[in-house]
């Protein structure tokens, strides 16, 4: 070791204090980095958790496989595990109370592990002559079957006679009036387990899933497969990799499991894969800057206190390569000494929150899975060289001023103290209007120019940090709201028919049920529209290719019952008489969130004013057409309850009527020579969706000859709103974690420069200054340093603001808009601590006897 590494030692030593501080200041630092990089790890990796319990752990499905490629994609190396998928057949399930699900739909799987299928009793099966069933299955089917029963089922093929046409149906369709079940054959299957598969079952489908296995080497090169398969290796050529299996297998169809991946940090979306390095990028910035603003202080204001000492370093021979090393010396022993420390600090602190809250959350949040600690190898390299990175950018300017000092400049202080005239030159109005005491502190704040700067330099970085961390959370929020648009209903029901009448009665038996908070009844009818050019928007002339220079656009038409459009109407702030004069009048609902692949855009439809008529045309017996119109009362961008705020296509127009109008126009439809057959739903809101289910369940057995089903979203609807929750957990702590940083910051830098001013203030009571004035002369000084501070800092906050505004926006187009609240709580709490900060160290020091603090040359 050096002489001039055993000097700095040696300081190090002396001034216990200021390197204590900064080895604080440098932990908190590294703790911040370390504990951000795990939160992301951590939450990724609960949700990525959450999708494999709801979908299956696998990233790549395909379909319609011949039984002699099966083995091109199960015995590709890439492959780790596949899951090997075929139908059955469907059968009539015999002791079905159900009348809506009659049958049983067959899956054989030659493995459980890809799957999303929980075991719940039993085992699974391993040949094509065992069967596991769904607790879904029990519950609501009425059939009491128990482990060990050996059952048989006719099998066959649903299908419905149209025009002496018989057309088959899938399991895809629900339970259809006048469908005929042809019988192919009997299976006969032995019981070996029962299983919860709920995101294989959907209450709508007129069969229930059951499961059975493939013995092994039974896959039939005649047959066709579905084939589930998990790779060696996540990356992104997953994609490339997925395709030429497809294309060896001669597969029909192939997707992907695009939730999990997406999770697992791969998507093939260039755009948004491109928004989400900017939005790493931008948390990663953020946190390097306020590491680096708290520790470059430290180093900056420990080069003051030591410019003297390498000024006699340099009078004695050091040359400047020394002198900057001796910087990048002690931040080496600092960072030897910090990052370990922050390291652990950082992944003890996380891990403790998550053993804390994990149970918690899944309490109030109903998830399956707990939330764990994750730190990644790649996580944890990136931390470590992050912190060096940042321990290197702080000594940096530091080491290079101290290469500079030369012995004159030492002794004089030129580097620091500045007494030329121009440099400390203050308004007369400054004493005029604040006294003698708020000069003088002015005075003194631009005299040491190196130590003003930090600390001004400090504040602002602390607030532009705070405003772009709230700003990115905020927006972040406002993405995923737009991502995850909410349902507004927990459950529906639907119903058709051709007798009116019935249908009717059975609506009205629906919405006097005794678990309903609120119910919505809509009736709804399909047209097209085609339009000129001149009527649609830009937005669809972008997506949109037109035909003979016109736009064919579908067109749906929705009524609701009287209370729930009055409601609407007056939420939308649009007069209801408008809808209730002569024909039928609607409102447009013409600008909404359209979701693209990862994109999310406010879209505008049509180019059309209160007032204005759309013309609509109905086709019928192939060759013939009706044509009709619809006036447009009011247009909003209001979304109703029974609608998501999500659209996934921009050619769906959506017009609200009244009761009154939309059956005016049936009726006048029906005298034209056609029949139009609304479609009738009821929209709930709940507390007790599976009570309400089973008293919709109750009525429809009364209606045996009604097409109905319910939809249950209440699963779907929590689903979304634990995640907004959580989602809301981690980002408000990410901006916790930033203003606790930034305080720090702030408190750190001006508590030492108060200390190192000691001798300064020393001197000022020497001259006379009363107590008084010296407490005018320091609350001045915390208004300047505050109003400097948001002088500058607010400017570059909004330009910082806009900028990461703009980045997200490249996915999220949502409206620009400033988070005027964090702002406020900014500027309160720059002058807060400043004040507060600056009263306590001035309080500190005022204990200290003159005469020993001007004798100190280390002040």
């Amino acid at each position: 070791m050096n002489i001039v590494n055993k000097l700095t030692l040696k300081y190090m030593k002396k001034n216990k204090s200021r390197t204590l501080v900064t080895i604080i200041g440098v932990i908190i630092s590294v703790a911040m980095i370390a504990a951000s990089s795990t939160i992301g790890a951590s939450l990724m990796d609960m949700l990525k958790r959450s999708i494999i319990v709801q979908t299956g752990n696998w990233q790549s499905v395909w379909e319609e496989v011949p039984g002699s490629g099966v083995e091109k994609i199960t015995g590709s190396p890439e492959i780790k595990k596949s899951l090997v998928s075929h139908t059955a057949g469907i059968g009539e399930l015999p002791g079905s109370k159900n009348s809506q699900r009659p049958y049983i739909y067959i899956l054989e799987y030659n493995s459980f592990d890809l799957s999303a299928i929980t075991l719940k009793e039993g085992r699974f099966p391993k040949n094509e002559n065992e069967l596991v069933i769904t607790t879904q299955m029990l519950e609501t089917s009425g059939v009491t079957y128990l482990i060990g029963d050996k059952v048989k089922f006719t099998m066959g093929g649903r299908n419905i006679v149209e025009n002496n046409v018989k057309i088959p149906l899938d399991n895809t369709y629900s339970f259809t009036k006048g469908e005929e079940f042809t019988k192919t054959g009997e299976k006969e299957y032995t019981i070996t387990g029962i299983v919860d598969a709920k995101n294989k079952e959907n209450s709508s489908r007129a069969a229930y899933v059951a499961f059975s296995g493939i013995s092994e080497n039974n896959i039939k090169s005649e047959e066709s497969y579905t084939v589930y398969a998990g790779f060696n290796k996540l990356n992104k050529k997953i994609y490339n990799k997925s395709e030429k299996l497809k294309e060896e297998s001669k597969a029909g169809k192939l997707a992907y499991n695009s939730e999990l991946l997406l999770y697992a940090g791969i998507t093939d979306d260039k755009e948004f894969n491109t928004t989400l390095t900017i939005a790493i990028g931008i948390v990663g910035s953020i946190i390097l800057l306020g590491s680096v603003s708290l520790i470059y202080n430290a180093f900056a204001i420990s080069l003051s206190e030591r410019s003297r000492t390498l000024g006699m370093l340099a009078s004695v021979g050091a040359t400047k390569r020394q002198k900057r090393n001796s910087v990048f010396f002690e931040g080496f022993v600092i960072g030897c000494i910090s990052i370990p420390i922050g390291l652990v600090s950082g992944y003890l602190g996380i891990g403790i929150t998550f053993w804390l809250i994990s149970p918690i959350m899944q309490n109030l949040f109903n998830v399956t899975v707990p939330l764990k600690l994750i730190i990644s190898t790649y996580g944890f390299v990136g931390a470590v060289l992050f912190s060096i990175l940042l321990l290197f950018i702080s000594a940096w300017f530091p080491a290079k001023r101290a290469s500079k000092i030369t012995p004159i400049d030492a002794i004089r202080q030129t580097l620091d103290i500045s007494i030329k005239k121009k440099n400390i030159k203050t308004s007369k109005l400054t004493r005029i209007i604040f006294g003698f005491e708020a000069e003088l502190g002015l005075k003194n704040l631009k005299r040491n120019k190196h130590r003003y700067y930090a600390t001004l330099f400090s504040m602002i970085i602390s607030i532009v940090l705070f405003l772009t961390a709230s700003a990115f959370s905020v927006f972040l929020k406002e993405s995923f709201v737009m991502a995850n648009a909410p349902i507004n209903y927990d459950v529906s029901a639907s119903v058709s028919g051709e007798d009116s009448e019935k249908i009717h009665r059975y609506t009205d038996e629906l919405t006097n049920l005794n678990h309903i908070n609120n119910a919505v009844v809509t009736e709804s009818v399909n047209g097209t529209a085609v339009l000129n050019e001149s009527m649609v928007s830009n937005d669809i002339k972008s997506r949109l290719e037109p035909e003979d220079g016109k736009y064919s656009l579908d067109v749906q038409i929705i009524s609701m019952d009287d209370t729930s459009l009055s409601q609407y109407a007056k939420e939308a702030g649009i007069d209801e008489a408008k809808l209730k004069s002569n024909g039928m009048k609607g409102i447009l609902i013409n600008t909404f969130n359209l979701k693209e692949k990862h994109e999310y855009t406010t879209v505008t439809q049509l180019k059309i004013k209160p007032g204005d008529t759309i013309p609509l045309t109905y086709y019928y017996d192939e060759d013939k057409k009706l044509e009709g119109q619809i006036g447009i009362a009011a247009i909003t961008d209001k979304v109703p309850l029974m609608l998501y705020g999500n659209q996934e296509y921009i050619g769906n127009l959506t017009i609200l009527v009244s009761k009154q109008g939309l059956q005016s126009y049936v009726n006048q439809m029906e005298q034209s020579g056609m029949k139009l057959y609304p479609n009738i739903n009821v929209y709930y809101i709940t507390d007790k969706a599976s009570e309400l289910e089973k008293e919709i369940e109750a009525v429809k057995k009364n209606y045996p000859d009604l097409y109905s089903y319910t939809f249950n979203v209440i699963t779907q609807r929590q689903k979304q709103e634990r995640l907004s929750l959580i989602f809301s957990v981690f980002l408000y702590g990410f901006v916790i974690l930033i203003a606790t940083v930034c305080t720090a910051n702030i408190i750190n830098t001006i508590s030492t420069g108060i200390n190192m001013r000691k001798r300064e203030f020393a001197m000022l009571k020497s001259y006379g200054i009363t107590p008084a004035g010296f407490q005018k002369m320091i609350r001045y000084e915390s208004i300047f340093y505050g109003l400097k501070a948001l002088l500058y800092g607010l400017p570059v906050s909004f330009i910082v603001i806009y900028l990461v505004y703009k980045a997200l926006s490249r996915n999220f187009d949502f409206i620009f808009f400033l988070p005027w609240v964090n702002i406020l709580i900014a500027i309160i709490s720059v002058f807060l601590i400043i004040g507060f900060t600056m009263i306590y160290a001035v309080r500190k020091t005022s204990k200290d006897n003159i005469i020993d603090v001007l004798k100190n040359e280390n002040l």
